[in-house]
């Protein structure tokens, strides 16, 4: 019953937004429609292939978790774990009772809201005809679509991380710290989801750190440091005081962080997990799993491959695989674009920036996955970077 409520509420409230502002608006309109649409269909039609086991298991959590409360509903709240989604899913469950369709309609509401705020990311830097385009091609991508509409953690995944990238290019254009802050700290949430979007965060305190740098260098000519700057280098001090006194923690996924500072123990973690996912027909690499550092290294081309551009033709044999298989040339498309406009892109800081971000997580990730069915399921999660590199083609016309 709450379920179709709040269906019909989101109709009406993105429906009133689109009478406000037409273009924008008619964009989180469609994407509603096309997220609820995928939802009723899994709810009441047949089951979406990613809305089975994971989205299974973690309803059933949600369910018997609403039952507690107090003190140990508290301590159920585990980042460490892969259930954050879980504790969301009872406390909705506690309030509203048991309904699948309720939690399928809030991950359909965060994703539509995900769609505006990639396309904030996109208009902060990209001519405002491209910043749409982009958005479309996020608002309107199957997969995308397919994790809003079943009750996934990929829909929380995805959010906190593009309002960790929309701050991260805010801060880029103003040098203001509190975008730094809010930068490293939605990308934490994003993390709480999947301990592997954590790596993020290295990118980006590297990017922050060198452009601080850079500033103090420029600041010996001139003899004034930016108050931007000053606050910056406070913000970064202070996070790395703080783990260094704390540690490094231990997210779902990934486990321990500390274990990846070692380059032995990071290749065990990566055989481990390399070993572990490759099974079933979608498996691909099986038997070469890296066993030393050095192996981390020449196989990392191969298993990036792999990771963003399988199912390759001859390994398709279902609906599913198709489904992948459309996904992957959607990122051959795009690759296509990021080599055409190579030089644009190493010359602009943002795409630059992006890019370094992007490639460490499908380094990351193509260690952590070894089938491309999630593989199909992981790249999604960086989706909202990845439709900001169409908006290289806006060169082209400038060309012209």
């Amino acid at each position: 019953m709450w379920g179709i409520v709040f269906l019909l509420i989101g109709i009406l409230g993105f429906l009133i937004y689109w009478l406000g502002n037409r273009k924008l608006g008619r964009l989180l309109f469609v994407a509603y429609i096309a997220r609820a649409a995928a939802a009723l269909i899994h709810q009441y039609v047949f089951i979406l292939p990613a809305g089975c086991c994971d989205a299974f298991r973690f309803e059933a959590n949600a369910w018997q978790w609403s039952q507690y409360s107090g003190d140990v509903f508290l301590e159920l709240f585990n980042p460490s774990s892969s259930y954050v989604i879980s504790w969301l899913g009872a406390l909705l469950y506690s309030v509203f009772g048991r309904d699948m369709l309720l939690l399928q309609m809030f991950n359909v509401f965060l994703g539509t809201i995900t769609v505006y705020v990639v396309y904030k990311i996109a208009d902060e830097f990209l001519e405002q005809r491209y910043a749409y385009i982009a958005a479309w091609l996020f608002a309107l991508h199957p997969t995308v679509i397919e994790h809003s509409a079943v009750f996934l953690r990929e829909v929380q995944v995805i959010l906190f991380l593009s309002l960790g990238i929309l701050y991260f290019v805010k801060w880029l254009k103003t040098n203001r710290s509190l975008f730094v802050v809010n930068s490293f700290l939605f990308t934490i949430l994003s993390s709480f989801f999947h301990g592997g979007m954590v790596f993020g965060i290295l990118v980006m305190a590297i990017v922050v750190g060198g452009v601080i740098l850079s500033r103090y260098l420029r600041a010996l000519e001139t003899t004034r440091v930016k108050k931007g700057t000053f606050l910056t280098t406070a913000v970064v001090t202070v996070g790395i005081v703080v783990l260094s006194m704390q540690g490094l923690p231990e997210l779902s996924t990934v486990g321990d962080l500390s274990r990846l500072l070692a380059a032995e123990q990071a290749a065990d973690a990566a055989g481990t997990a390399v070993e572990n996912r490759a099974h079933g027909g979608a498996a691909y690499l099986t038997g070469m799993a890296p066993g030393n550092p050095l192996d981390i290294i020449w196989q990392a081309p191969i298993r990036v491959v792999y990771f963003l551009f399988s199912p390759f033709p001859w390994d398709i044999s279902s609906i599913t695989h198709l489904k992948g298989f459309i996904d992957s040339g959607f990122l051959i498309y795009i690759s296509y674009i990021m080599w055409k406009y190579r030089r644009e892109l190493w010359a602009n800081d943002i795409f630059r920036y992006l890019f370094y971000i992007l490639l460490l997580y499908v380094f990351v990730f193509s260690y952590g996955t070894s089938n491309f069915g999630s593989a199909i399921r992981h790249k999604s999660k960086f989706m909202p970077i990845i439709v900001m590199f169409y908006g290289l083609k806006q060169y082209h016309w400038r060309k012209e």
